[in-house]
């Protein structure tokens, strides 16, 4: 007796079925990118509020310049007459009158 045909048939395995790839899906991503976007706008906004203030503080300074050279122009026009006042509040004629008297005095009339 030939011992090969007696011997019980191996079991064919059974192949593992392949797992399906989930699909990544891409509303992280999206996300992501709008974050990435707003952080964007963010950093624009800010850059804008600095110059922004940058420019208030500019003007402010100028503003407080031209304030100080009138005051040092009111004072200076005290000191020189004694009319008193600068000579923006007068008015032309008056300006001429002054003048006018100066130069007499001048002449010796």
């Amino acid at each position: 007796m030939n011992k090969s045909r007696n011997r019980k048939k191996k079991k064919k395995k059974k192949k593992k079925k392949k797992k399906k790839k989930k699909k990544k899906k891409k509303r992280r991503r999206r996300e992501r990118i709008r974050e990435r976007e707003k952080r964007r706008e963010r950093r624009g906004e800010r850059e804008n509020r600095r110059e922004r203030e940058k420019r208030r503080a500019r003007e402010k300074r100028r503003e407080r310049e031209k304030r100080r050279e009138r005051e040092k122009r009111r004072e200076r026009e005290k000191r020189r007459g004694s009319r008193g006042g600068s000579r923006e509040t007068r008015t032309t004629a008056a300006t001429h009158a002054i003048t006018e008297t100066a130069q007499n005095q001048e002449r010796g009339y």
